[in-house]
């Protein structure tokens, strides 16, 4: 899993999987994956992607790169890398 830390959070490589059963964020040792039910259509699931981002990680996030690609680079601001673990760690 690609995890980046900086002054504003730390930026995130995500993989998009549409038209999944569930709605949820995978994530593994190796990456982070973000399951919609939705299909991509007029950044539908960019908002669904943002929006459970921010919930779990009660921060802001943008999508810093890959708006139609389904591999995206994401910016969690004022989260570090040691929060981002803590939080998954807590959350398994």
């Amino acid at each position: 899993m690609k995890i980046k830390e900086t002054s504003d959070g730390i930026i995130l490589e995500v993989f998009v999987k549409t038209e999944a059963k569930n709605c949820k964020i995978e994530i593994t040792d190796e990456e982070v994956i973000f399951l919609s039910k939705k299909r991509p259509h007029k950044g539908i699931v960019n908002k669904e992607l943002i929006k459970m981002f921010s919930s779990f990680f009660g921060s802001k996030v943008k999508i810093v790169s890959g708006l139609t690609s389904n591999q995206k680079i994401l910016l969690i601001e004022g989260l570090s890398k040691l929060d981002f673990e803590q939080k998954i760690n807590d959350n398994q």
